[in-house]
């Protein structure tokens, strides 16, 4: 709820720019700490969270499905082909 308040203020982009160096200027701090976050702080940005992991989750499955559609189609062409080299060879002979 805090999160979606604070997304919706003007100074949001400065909050965020001033959140980007504190944690790029004290990174190894961030990276120790990062197995012990706090449960407000992840409450806190539950909903961003949620939101990021269904956008990538959507892109993946977009991702997925191209990649097997055209895998699909490339081996419905080569079995396509390979049927009518077949097909035509038998037709030779007859």
């Amino acid at each position: 709820m805090a999160s979606r308040t604070l997304c919706r203020t003007a100074d949001y982009k400065l909050y965020e720019s001033v959140m980007d160096i504190i944690v790029k200027a004290n990174h190894k701090e961030f990276e120790e700490a990062k197995g012990d976050m706090c449960k407000a702080l992840e409450e806190l940005m539950a909903d961003v969270i949620e939101e990021r992991v269904a956008e990538a989750t959507k892109e993946a499955g977009e991702r997925a499905m191209a990649q097997g559609m055209a895998q699909g189609m490339a081996q419905g062409m080569a079995q396509g082909m390979a049927q009518g080299v077949e097909q035509g060879e038998k037709n030779k002979t007859i």
